[in-house]
């Protein structure tokens, strides 16, 4: 009996933290940190005019003055009931690599695509599908032909959406910790440390796994999704 108690707490405790490195590293992220667009950039571009063609409809749009040198205009339409898009760029144009933020009818953040094309036709580009619910969009580009246009940060995650995951990551952290110290303590019959150390080490623990995560997130927002 004695060793069948051993090892359904070893199990315990290989399980609590299987199933808290789950949570913090994924389930959590997934739930809070959302991109969200930065407010001093207005967001999202200008339509022009509402067309209609045989196969759907659309809308014919204006990027933001610093982009209109490569992309004088751009469509977003309606296609077999999938929306997409496909920009007017400079007939000069080789190559080109651009940010699509989409928007919903309400203006919330759904996505941001990174699109990277060698134009097989001059002066547009391909059509690009887009998130089902886009009603609006910004475009960015990043790079055209060998000209780096900057990384200007448009885009990060949102303050409430950091503070809830740090919440939740500390409070769980506790949590497991709480459970933990007595299946530790009838296994390691040494262990000395009080319940009150241990819950002060996990929060601690918590903390810095939390601040480490959103470390992560910021720096691959910086890095990777504003580039």
């Amino acid at each position: 009996m004695e060793v069948l108690s051993y090892i359904q707490s070893a199990v315990t405790i290989i399980a609590a933290i299987c199933i808290y490195t789950y949570l913090v590293a994924s389930v959590y992220p997934w739930l809070t940190m959302r991109l969200a667009p930065r407010k001093k950039f207005p967001l999202p571009d200008r339509g022009l005019t509402r067309v209609k063609f045989p196969e759907g409809r659309g809308m014919i749009c204006e990027p933001d003055l610093s982009a209109r040198r490569y992309i004088p205009r751009y469509a977003l339409f309606v296609k077999d009931g999938k929306k997409y898009i496909r920009l007017q760029v400079h007939e000069r144009v080789n190559y080109i690599r651009y940010d699509v933020l989409t928007f919903d009818r309400r203006g919330r953040l759904l996505d941001v695509l990174e699109v990277a094309e060698r134009l097989a036709s001059e002066g547009a580009t391909r059509a690009v599908r887009l998130p089902a619910a886009t009603a609006y969009a910004r475009v960015i580009p990043r790079k055209v032909d060998g000209e780096y246009l900057g990384g200007e940060i448009v885009v990060g995650y949102s303050v409430g959406g950091t503070i809830a995951y740090a919440a939740l990551t500390v409070i769980t952290t506790v949590l497991v910790g709480y459970l933990l110290h007595g299946e530790v303590a009838y296994l390691l019959e040494s262990l000395t440390a009080s319940l009150g150390k241990t819950l002060i080490f996990s929060t601690l623990l918590g903390i810095l796994t939390a601040g480490w995560t959103v470390l992560m997130h910021y720096r691959h927002a910086a890095r990777k999704i504003n580039r």
